[in-house]
């Protein structure tokens, strides 16, 4: 991690000048939170709900290394700033209700205490995603999804589907409206999961 906040790069990101104006007041928002959770060291980021359509590549800093939570909920984000792969603490990521979310633009390779993914209404979500999922190295990690917007990342069925909630996997937990919770692990048990990763990767 770098020991000198980018306070620059922030500052250019909140003041972009191609940014609508109603969105970059939202950025100043966003800035003051980002700010008081370095400077106090906190393990918690909230930018739920402020619309945002990108957010700052500012997490490398050692100011961000008690960051456990992230609460990205409500944006039009289309991915995570390639920083916040090197959020090792990080355990909750919630990118729920990001309507043009697609990928993790870094790895997920050192989110070793990960136990909390949530991508509910997410409906844009790339093959890619599915395979920065697997890298996770927490299989204890929880995530949570809705079922359509998963069945679109996956290969067809080579048999008829099974009634549900069996179609995808070891399903722990679902919903009357579509919503599943269940391990990484269990995730990871299903042979069509599994095989739709391979074809992504094969493809890639």
């Amino acid at each position: 991690m770098s020991i000198r906040f980018d306070h620059d790069a922030l500052n250019r990101w909140t003041d972009d000048p191609y940014v609508e104006p109603g969105e970059r007041r939202e950025r100043h928002k966003a800035k003051e939170r980002i700010l008081n959770v370095a400077k106090n060291r906190l393990s918690s980021l909230d930018l739920q709900g402020l619309r945002l359509s990108t957010l700052p590549d500012v997490f490398d800093d050692i100011s961000f290394a008690r960051v456990m939570n992230v609460n990205l909920r409500g944006n039009n984000i289309t991915s995570l700033p390639k920083t916040m792969r090197i959020l090792s603490g990080l355990q909750k990521l919630d990118i729920s209700d990001c309507p043009h979310f697609q990928q993790f633009s870094g790895g997920t390779e050192n989110w070793k205490k990960m136990s909390y993914i949530f991508f509910e209404n997410c409906p844009n979500l790339s093959p890619r995603f599915l395979v920065q999922l697997s890298e996770v190295p927490s299989p204890g990690c929880e995530l949570r999804y809705e079922k359509e917007n998963m069945e679109r990342l996956l290969i067809p069925e080579q048999q008829p589907a099974l009634p549900p909630p069996l179609s995808m996997g070891l399903i722990r937990q679902t919903n009357d409206i579509g919503f599943e919770q269940i391990t990484l692990r269990e995730f990871m048990q299903s042979d069509r999961i599994i095989r739709s990763i391979d074809e992504i990767r094969r493809t890639a």
